[in-house]
Formats: structure tokens, C-alpha cells, sequence
């Protein structure tokens, strides 16, 4: 994959950029002011962009994290998350399904508003109808495109009803404590996803951020939903995966050129995230090829879903 705490699709789709260098997403936006796509999503690792974002649930259950605040989508409920705010997600159930909206931040620009804040929006919310009807008359243009006009009158109108909601447009003050936190953590997403591959210490990370060590294990925990360790052992695991593919690298070098400092460790890691050694990833990878397409479209964590699919998907 890309970057291990970048949540992207097909790096041929003209909405991603290509950069993966951190936890930071650089999503481009075309005239449409609005990147539409559905997805069966496992998990999405601890990442952040401008571009405000709207999640629907189509089916099964997401935990989240969301700027160190934890919670649970559940089917028909909706996720708002303001621009550059750190989020991950992941699956309460196999094969739970999402469609996400992010918007350009220019349509914002012009538009005098209250501070958006991140808020969830559950099904007996008074607004969750509106929103769903909405972002289904979108989808609908998408799908079938007739005027690029009434393509931005959607886009508008679904924006309107987000924005009047008291939870999301709101006057209270974010605290600046919160936001020198998370800063703090993304910086350690960055280091970590552009060194996994090194020695790192939860010790050398604390250091770095000028921070005690136990404090920086919390805020790491609260902030992005994993341990330190965990992420580091994701972040290889990932590159691990990607190496398997090459069958003209022995397993035991893989270990060690993903970042794991002795073999029994990266088989370790493997049973507990993939269900499986290494050399049974590699061998399955091999010999199984309608195993292997599904891997394939895992590779960036999600299966997409055509938005034609999802309408017959909405309640």
C-alpha cells in the first residue's frame, strides 16, 4: 500500500493524489467539488485531510476514533468529520460496507459560517432523513449525470442540511489543548510511517514529541485508537505483505527488510492480524487466484462498491 495510515482506493482514480509520505490524505477535487465513493472497509488506520468528510453506514457496524473521542456507527447513521481532523475506523462485522463524501474546502470559502465541528448523526436524529434523501438524490446524479448545475445544487443542498445541524455548526471554542495534542500525534503517525521500517521506541517517539513516556502512550492510544507497538507492527505487516508478493525474496529476508528484528516476530504478527504465516499468505497468494484479486482490492484496506450498487443498498 501506499502508506499504512492513509485511507485510499485506486491510485488511477483522479480523486487521490499520489503522495504517501504520513498520516496526512491529499485529496484533489475536480469540478465536481465533491469525491463520492463506497467501499467494504475492515479497518482505516488513523489519518486526516482538509477536505470535510461525511460517512454513511450502508451495513454492518464501524468503531471509531475520532479526534480522541470514541464511538460506534451503526447501519443508516452518519459520521461528520471536519477538515484536518484525525479519524480511523474499523469494522465491527465482516463485510460492513460505508459510502463517504468528501467536499472541497473552497465551496466553504465563499460562505460565512459558524466553526464546524465533527458530530454523529444517529437514525432517530430529526435530520438524519433529510440527510439520507439528500445524499441519495446525489448519488443519483452521479450515477446518471444530466447537468453539472443540478450536480452543484446537490451538493449544496446536501451541505445545507449538514451545516444546520446544532450539532456540527456550533460556536463553542475547540480546546487549544486538544488541537496541540493531536498535533502532536499525527507528527508521530508522519515519523513512524516514513521509519517503520527502523528501530523505534515508544521511549524515542516520547522524546521526540518532548513528552513523558507514559503521557504519550495515552494521548498516542486515545488519539489514533492503537497502542504504539500495534501501529508500529501494522505499518510492517503491511510491507511485509507487499514484499511476499516476490517470490525472489527468501521469507527470512522479508522479516527484516519490513522491520521486524527477528523472523518469529513477523510470524507472529501475521497470525494475528492476517490469520495465517507468511509463507501461507505467500503461498495462497500464489496459487489462488480468485484469492489473490480479493488481496488485491484489500490491498488499501477496502473493497470498493459501484455507486450504482449502493442505491439499491440505501433503506
Amino acid at each position: 500500500m501506499l502508506s499504512f495510515s492513509s485511507f485510499r482506493y485506486d491510485s488511477n482514480k483522479p480523486y487521490l493524489s499520489s503522495q504517501a509520505q504520513s498520516g496526512l490524505e491529499l485529496i484533489t477535487f475536480g469540478s465536481e467539488h465533491v469525491n463520492v465513493f463506497a467501499a467494504e472497509v475492515p479497518y482505516c488506520e488513523p489519518h486526516w485531510h482538509p477536505a470535510p468528510e461525511l460517512i454513511y453506514v450502508l451495513s454492518g457496524e464501524f468503531e471509531f476514533v475520532l479526534a480522541s473521542q470514541e464511538g460506534l456507527l451503526k447501519k443508516g447513521e452518519f459520521l461528520f468529520i471536519k477538515g484536518d481532523e484525525t479519524h480511523a475506523l474499523e469494522a465491527k462485522y465482516a463485510e460492513s460496507t460505508l459510502v463517504t463524501c468528501q467536499f472541497s474546502p473552497e465551496l466553504f470559502k465563499q460562505i460565512e459560517i459558524k466553526a464546524l465541528q465533527s458530530a454523529t448523526i444517529k437514525r432517530d436524529d430529526n435530520f438524519n432523513l433529510e440527510i439520507q434523501l439528500s445524499l441519495f438524490k446525489l448519488l443519483s446524479e452521479l450515477v446518471n449525470p444530466s447537468n453539472p448545475f443540478v450536480h452543484l445544487t446537490n451538493v449544496y443542498h446536501l451541505l445545507s442540511l449538514i451545516t444546520k445541524h446544532p450539532l456540527i455548526e456550533s460556536d463553542t471554542p475547540v480546546d487549544v489543548f486538544t488541537q496541540k495534542d493531536e498535533q502532536l500525534i499525527k507528527s508521530a503517525i508522519e515519523y513512524i510511517n516514513l521509519h517503520f521500517e527502523d528501530s523505534i521506541s515508544v521511549s524515542e517517539l516520547a522524546n521526540q514529541a518532548g513528552v513523558s513516556y507514559h503521557h504519550f502512550s495515552r494521548l498516542f492510544k486515545k488519539i489514533s485508537g492503537y497502542g504504539v507497538v500495534e501501529f508500529v507492527t501494522m505499518c510492517r505487516v503491511n510491507k511485509a505483505k507487499m514484499l511476499l508478493k516476490n517470490t525472489s525474496i527468501a521469507i527470512t529476508d522479508v522479516s527484516l527488510m519490513a522491520g521486524f528484528s527477528e523472523h518469529k516476530q513477523m510470524i507472529a504478527a501475521f497470525n494475528r492480524y492476517c490469520k495465517m504465516p507468511p509463507s501461507e499468505f505467500r503461498k495462497r497468494y500464489l496459487s489462488d487466484l480468485q484469492w489473490r484479486n480479493y488481496e488485491e482490492q484489500m490491498v488499501t484496506h477496502c473493497k470498493q462498491i459501484p455507486l450504482k450498487l449502493v442505491l439499491s443498498l440505501f433503506n
